[in-house]
Formats: C-alpha cells, sequence, structure tokens
C-alpha cells in the first residue's frame, strides 16, 4: 500500500508539473536550424569544438546586427548542427521585420565570412504570429478578444456580454 501512494504522489507530481506547461509546449519555436561543414586551410575536414558567432543583419555587408549570438558547436568530419534562438538568446519574430535579412558567421576569432547568407521564406514565417498590417480576409473558428475590440467603423463593444454584428 506504501508503494501506491508512493507511485500515486509521483503521478500527480508529474501531471501538475505538466498542465502548467502545457501552453509552453503549444507554441511554435523561435528558432532556425543551421548546418555547415568546415575544413582547414588545406580543406581537410575538422574535428573539433569551436564558437561560431552568428549575427543577423539588415544588410549584405557592413551595417549594425540586429542580433547575435555564440554557438559552442562540436565539428565532426567537417560537419556541424547550431540552433539559433535559445532560451539564453531568444530570436524575437522582430528580427524578421525587414524584406530581405542576412546571416554572417565568424569562427572563433576569424572575421566574419563573406559573403552573408540571405535568408529566404522559412524564417520569415516566425512573423505570422504578429499579423503585420492584416487587411480582408476570413477568419474561421474562435475569436477571442481581450479587452475591448472595434468591428467595423463606428461599433464597439461596451460591457461584459456585449456582442456586435454587422
Amino acid at each position: 500500500m506504501n508503494k501506491f501512494r508512493i507511485l500515486m504522489r509521483i503521478l500527480s507530481i508529474c501531471l501538475t508539473i505538466f498542465s502548467l506547461t502545457n501552453g509552453a509546449w503549444s507554441m511554435a519555436p523561435i528558432s532556425i536550424n543551421y548546418q555547415g561543414f568546415l575544413t582547414d586551410n588545406n580543406g581537410a575536414p575538422l574535428d573539433t569544438t569551436v564558437d561560431i558567432t552568428y549575427r543577423i543583419y539588415h544588410e549584405d555587408s557592413g551595417g549594425t546586427p540586429v542580433y547575435d549570438e555564440i554557438v559552442v558547436t562540436s565539428v565532426q568530419n567537417g560537419y556541424f548542427e547550431a540552433v539559433l534562438g535559445t532560451p539564453l538568446e531568444p530570436l524575437s519574430p522582430i528580427v524578421f521585420d525587414n524584406a530581405t535579412m542576412y546571416l554572417g558567421i565568424s569562427i572563433g576569432e576569424d572575421t566574419e565570412m563573406t559573403p552573408r547568407i540571405r535568408f529566404h521564406a522559412v524564417p520569415y514565417a516566425y512573423r505570422v504570429a504578429t499579423v503585420d498590417s492584416a487587411t480582408g480576409g476570413t477568419v474561421t473558428g474562435d475569436v477571442n478578444i481581450i479587452g475591448q475590440g472595434n468591428i467595423g467603423t463606428g461599433n464597439s463593444n461596451f460591457g461584459d456580454h456585449s456582442f456586435v454584428v454587422g
């Protein structure tokens, strides 16, 4: 009987943790996966651990980065992988508020490689969460408004249970 109580207590704690974190799990991650291949000056693949600095810019050269992160990266047979946008260095959707963005990369203490890499469609999809200047269209499903909302010109909702049609 004592083992049963301990098991039930552990299960209860696990369910509580799950219910508290469930909302965080449902959000899309704001991160970007990057993969590459590193060689030495003679073209031989590297097997090492290096600090790689990633910077995101509005410009293809020069300019000031809107985001930067250093990732300690394991390189095996030349191949490496990194995830940009960690909890310590969050990657905000605001980073992709420009029509064209570029990734600059530097290995260790070396200068930034050229040319910078232009981002294409996928990272910009993170901006959908903000619905920039949306006009027209159809919303299917429920819409929850916290606070007051205006629907059309001259219409507003006052009170806790008001609803405007038309």
